[in-house]
């Protein structure tokens, strides 16, 4: 799916595995730091990381309830992982619930929210906010032709702004990663029901 997106827009592509595997070197780079903040972080850790869940699934059902109000389209990322995850439950399912998340918190928190929050920490939440929805809507709107994806975008700046601020709170990238995969197996849940 990555391939044919990037393939749209006349960029280079990079081969799906390629980038998961750059992923999880990344990532087991800083895990077992993360895997010991997160045992001593104790009950405040936690419940950080469960209003997290809930402030962030609480908005999607909102901003859900607002763009079918306006009679939005359907975000075009979302229906184009529906119907994969139809043709191949388990393997979508893992890449969706597992993979994503671990590859969009390591870009989008460790990656670009470190290197804009060099400028300034709230140059590194709304860039990092706009980035991670122009991900999730740019697709539908530039390739596709369909600006009314731009309804989809503010649900995907809240979104990744509470995720910024769950991984600044907790100091660990396994927050947003376990939130996220959370959100996401919910949201693939409703998908195959």
């Amino acid at each position: 799916m990555a391939g044919q997106t990037l393939d749209g827009l006349g960029l280079p592509v990079v081969p799906g595995p390629l980038l998961y595997l750059m992923a999880v070197v990344a990532l087991a780079a800083i895990v077992r730091n993360s895997v010991s903040r997160l045992r001593s972080g104790g009950w405040k850790l936690w419940g950080f990381i469960l209003l997290g869940l809930f402030v962030s699934f609480a908005f999607e059902v909102l901003w859900f309830q607002v763009t079918n109000s306006v009679g939005a389209a359907t975000n075009s990322n979302t229906e184009s992982i529906r119907g994969q995850l139809l043709d191949h439950p388990f393997a979508m399912g893992f890449a969706v619930v597992v993979i994503g998340p671990v590859v969009e918190e390591m870009l989008y928190r460790f990656g670009i929210f470190r290197l804009l929050s060099g400028i300034h920490v709230a140059v590194g939440h709304v860039g990092t906010a706009l980035c991670f929805a122009f991900q999730h809507v740019g697709v539908g709107w530039l390739v596709h032709g369909d600006p009314s994806q731009l309804w989809h975008a503010p649900g995907f700046v809240v979104y990744s702004l509470v995720m910024t601020m769950l991984y600044r709170r907790t100091g660990t990238i396994l927050a947003p990663i376990l939130v996220h995969m959370a959100s996401n197996a919910i949201g693939v849940g409703f998908m195959l029901a």
